[in-house]
């Protein structure tokens, strides 16, 4: 048994909490993730960024702006996923998770501060107060999704 788990865990093994490498964004706000053998789709907790992939809504002002800015942080390179303890997925399935670079850096936080993103809090979430106070210097400097554009 424990050869056997040795092997699960080298070649992919839960996802959660783990170093994991950004296989692929989807948009703003959507990546996916992988582990060994394991991907998983990543919705970021407490943004929201204009659409771009949506099947029922048009490409909104600023998505492709928010989705090339995720994909050149984060395609690629490995990041650390964090949760909050309740709603770990979202009614599509997608994992719900805090996005953390090897620097330390909140990635959903800069999302926010760039002006790429709003924040959304269909449930209470840890950096609420935080990611606001983001939102409302961003949105005071007239930042991307807050400009006039």
């Amino acid at each position: 048994i424990p050869a056997l788990f040795a092997i699960w865990t080298l070649t992919g093994g839960d996802i959660r909490g783990k170093w994991v490498l950004v296989t692929h964004v989807t948009d703003g706000d959507t990546i996916g993730v992988g582990r060994g053998w394991r991907y998983q789709k990543v919705r970021l907790i407490g943004v929201d960024t204009p659409e771009t992939v949506h099947p029922e809504k048009p490409i909104e002002t600023f998505g492709p702006e928010a989705s090339d800015f995720t994909k050149r942080q984060l395609q690629g390179k490995r990041v650390h996923l964090e949760f909050e303890p309740t709603n770990q997925y979202d009614r599509y399935d997608r994992l719900l998770a805090y996005i953390f670079l090897s620097d330390g850096t909140l990635f959903n936080a800069g999302l926010v501060k760039q002006g790429y993103a709003r924040v959304i809090a269909p449930s209470p979430f840890r950096y609420y107060k935080e990611f606001k106070s983001y939102e409302r210097e961003a949105r005071k400097a007239n930042l991307r999704i807050w400009s006039d554009r």
